[in-house]
C-alpha cells in the first residue's frame, strides 16, 4: 500500500467512476482498475460494488476512506512544508463536517484548506467527518443551520432528485407540485430532520438512516419515488447519471445556511479558512446542477513515493545505507538512487557524507519528523481487520508473468499446476495476478503477494528464489513481413530491425540489456512498450521485431501468424524463477505449488 494508491482510491470514492477517477488523476482507466484490485488484494476484502449509479463503495471502503483521508492530509501537506522553506513550527487546524467523506461540502472545504495552506505553509488543515472523529471540540465545525433572514452566511439549496419522466416541466407550479406524495430524505442532522418536518409540505417525508447515494441507487434499480437532499450533502458526481432529472427546490423549504462555528473567532487562520470556504460555496452554488465542472481532486503530482521514504527512514535508523540495503533485501546503488530522487522531489540534502559515515543535515530530521509517524499509521492501515483476518481462510497469492494465448508455455504449465495442487491443498484460497517482473518483485517486497514467477531478479536481493526451467529467446516477426531471413539469427543482425521492446523494469529488457552489453553490442529500440500483447499485435501488422521466447506465441506460429528465429551466436536464455521472501520457505501449500511448477515446465521443455 502506498500514498499514490490511496489517492487514486480515494478518487474512485468520490468521483464513483474509473473512467471519472482515471482522468482526474491523470493516469489510464487500466492503470487505476489494476491499482484497485492490487489494494483489494493486499486488504483481503472487497472495496467496490457496481450498481446503476456508478461504483458503490462498501462499508470496508467507506471505513479505510475516513482512515485514509486525514493521512493523505498528512502527506501532501507535509511536502508542501519541506518545499516552502518555512521555518515557523506545523500548527494543526482541525475542521469537523456532518457529512461523508465524498460529499460537496468536504470537497470544498478541501479547496479552501489548500488555499490556506498555500498563503501559511505551516498550517495543517486536517478534515474530518464528525461521525468518525474522536475529537471533541475542533478549532472549526461546518454544519447546515436553519438561516436567519438578515444571515450572511451562505445558503445552501434543497434538490429534489428523480428519475427523468417523472419531473418534466421546470415552472415554478410543477415544481410547488413535485413537493408532493412520498419523497424519501437521507441521513441528515438531527436539527435538519426537525426542521423539515415543521415545514408544512404536502410530501410524505421517509426519512432514513441511508447515505444520498445509496438512496440514488435504491431510485435507479427500484424506480423508487424521489430524494430530498441538501446539494452540499451529497457526492456532485452522482448527480450526473443520465437517467437522473435534478430540480433545484429551495424556495418551497426552509432555507439552510452553512454555519462556520469557531471556537477561537479572533484567530487569524479560522477566520481564513472561514472566509475561503464561504467563497468557495457561493462560486459553487452559482453553478448549475447539471453543468458545474467537476472539482480537482487532492492529488499532488510531486508527492514524495512510498519506497522513497521507506528506505529513507531504513537509511536513518541503521545509520548507513550499505546496512540498510541489506535489510531492504536490495543492492545498495537502488537504495542511494532512491535517495537522491526524494532529496530532488522535497528540494535539499537529508544526509551530509563523511569519512565517519552519514549523518541527517537538519533537514534531514524535518523529514524524519514529519514522515516517520505517517509510514507508521500507514502500515496500521495496511493490515485487514480483526474481523476480517478472524473469517478469512488461508490465502497464497501468486503473481505469474502475463500469458499471450492460452498455448503459451507459461499458461498451460500454470493451469496444470493449479489442477494438480488444489487436490492437496482445497481449503487455501488461490488468487493469481498478472505483471512483468519488475512490479511483481516490488509486490512480493510489500506482502502483495507470496510468490512471484519472474524472468529477472533486477535489484533484489536476499529473496528465496527456486529456478524453474530456461528456454531460447527468439526474434518474432509477421510471416507475411520479410524483414529478415527465414531461420536463426545472430545477435549482431538484430540491431539492423525496427523492434518493439519493453522499458526496463520489464525483466525480459532487463536481460537484454545485460547480454548485448556482455557481447559490446548496441540495444536500442525503436519503440518500447510494456504491454506485450500489444507489442505482439504490433508485429502481427508487419515490419516490426520483438524478442520473446517462441513458447509464449506457439498458437500464432502454429497458424504461420508469427515467425521465430532462434537467436545465436551468442544463444540467449531465459530463466523463470519462482522467488518467494525467506520467511515463507515453511509453507507447505507454496513449497508444493513451486514443486509442481517446475515438474510441468520441466517435463514441457524438455519434451
Amino acid at each position: 500500500m502506498d500514498f499514490r494508491q490511496l489517492q487514486y482510491f480515494a478518487a474512485v470514492v468520490e468521483q464513483r467512476s474509473l473512467s471519472a477517477a482515471a482522468r482526474l488523476c491523470g493516469v489510464t482507466q487500466p492503470t487505476l482498475s489494476a491499482q484497485m484490485q492490487r489494494l483489494e488484494a493486499e486488504l483481503n476484502d472487497v472495496l467496490f460494488t457496481r450498481t446503476p449509479v456508478g461504483l458503490q463503495p462498501t462499508k470496508s471502503a467507506q471505513h479505510l476512506l475516513r482512515r485514509v483521508m486525514p493521512l493523505l492530509d498528512d502527506v501532501v501537506h507535509g511536502a508542501r512544508y519541506l518545499r516552502s522553506g518555512s521555518s515557523e513550527p506545523v500548527q494543526t487546524l482541525e475542521i469537523a463536517l456532518d457529512y461523508s467523506p465524498a460529499c460537496l461540502l468536504m470537497q470544498l472545504a478541501r479547496q479552501a484548506a489548500h488555499e490556506v495552506e498555500n498563503h501559511a505553509p505551516h498550517i495543517k488543515v486536517m478534515l474530518f467527518n464528525v461521525e468518525s472523529s474522536t475529537r471533541t471540540l475542533p478549532a472549526i465545525r461546518l454544519r447546515h443551520e436553519a438561516a436567519a433572514p438578515s444571515a450572511r452566511a451562505p445558503t445552501d439549496q434543497w434538490l429534489l432528485v428523480a428519475l427523468k419522466g417523472q419531473m418534466d416541466d421546470s415552472d415554478d407550479g410543477q415544481r410547488q407540485r413535485l413537493l408532493e406524495g412520498v419523497i424519501d430524505v437521507p441521513a441528515l442532522p438531527a436539527p435538519i430532520r426537525t426542521l423539515l418536518q415543521g415545514a408544512g409540505t404536502a410530501a410524505t417525508l421517509r426519512f432514513h438512516d441511508d447515505e444520498p447515494a445509496d438512496l440514488i441507487a435504491a431510485l435507479l434499480t427500484q424506480n423508487r419515488g424521489p430524494l430530498l437532499v441538501p446539494r452540499l450533502a451529497v457526492n456532485p458526481e452522482i448527480l450526473r447519471h443520465p437517467r437522473l432529472a435534478v430540480r433545484v427546490v429551495t424556495r418551497q423549504l426552509p432555507a439552510l445556511a452553512i454555519a462556520v462555528d469557531c471556537t477561537d473567532p479572533d484567530d487569524s487562520v479560522p477566520s481564513a479558512f472561514r472566509r475561503a470556504i464561504q467563497g468557495a460555496i457561493r462560486a459553487r452554488l452559482r453553478e448549475p446542477v447539471a453543468t458545474a465542472p467537476s472539482l480537482p481532486g487532492a492529488l499532488d503530482d510531486a508527492l514524495p513515493e512510498t519506497r522513497q521514504l521507506r528506505y529513507f527512514l531504513r537509511v536513518c535508523d541503521e545509520g548507513s545505507i550499505t546496512r540498510a540495503a541489506a535489510k531492504l533485501n536490495v543492492v545498495q546503488p537502488a537504495v542511494s538512487m532512491q535517495i537522491r530522487a526524494l532529496e530532488q522531489n522535497l528540494g535539499s540534502k537529508l544526509f551530509d557524507r563523511s569519512a565517519q559515515g552519514i549523518h541527517l543535515t537538519p533537514f534531514g530530521r524535518r523529514v524524519r519528523a514529519i514522515y516517520s509517524p505517517i509510514l507508521d499509521t500507514l502500515q496500521t492501515v495496511a493490515r485487514p481487520s480483526p474481523a476480517i483476518r478472524r473469517r478469512t481462510a488461508t490465502v497464497m497469492r501468486v503473481g505469474v508473468l502475463p500469458g499471450l494465448d492460452e498455448d503459451s508455455l507459461l499458461v498451460q504449465a500454470t493451469t496444470a499446476t493449479i489442477l494438480e495442487w488444489r487436490k492437496s491443498f482445497a481449503n487455501v484460497e488461490l488468487k493469481i495476478v498478472e505483471s512483468h517482473s519488475g512490479v511483481l518483485l516490488d509486490w512480493l517486497a510489500d506482502n502483495v503477494i507470496d510468490i512471484a514467477i519472474v524472468e529477472d531478479m533486477h535489484a533484489h536481493r536476499s529473496l528465496q528464489e527456486t529456478v524453474l526451467g530456461s528456454e531460447p529467446l527468439s526474434i518474432l516477426t509477421a510471416s507475411h513481413s520479410a524483414i529478415c531471413p527465414r531461420g536463426p539469427i545472430k545477435m549482431t543482425d538484430i540491431a539492423k530491425l525496427d523492434l518493439v521492446l519493453p522499458t526496463v523494469r520489464h525483466g525480459l529488457r532487463a536481460l537484454l540489456e545485460r547480454k548485448f552489453a556482455d557481447a559490446g553490442l548496441p540495444l536500442v529500440p525503436k519503440l518500447e512498450l510494456d504491454s506485450m500483447a500489444a507489442a505482439v499485435r504490433l508485429v502481427k501488422s508487419g515490419g516490426w521485431a520483438t524478442v520473446m521466447p517462441s513458447s509464449a506465441v506457439q498458437r500464432s506460429l502454429d497458424n504461420q501468424i508469427l515467425e521465430a528465429h532462434p537467436i545465436v551466436k551468442p544463444a540467449i536464455m531465459r530463466e523463470l524463477r519462482a522467488v518467494q521472501l525467506p520467511r515463507h520457505r515453511k509453507r507447505p501449500w507454496e513449497g508444493e505449488f513451486i514443486a509442481f511448477l517446475h515438474a510441468r515446465l520441466s517435463s514441457q521443455l524438455s519434451a
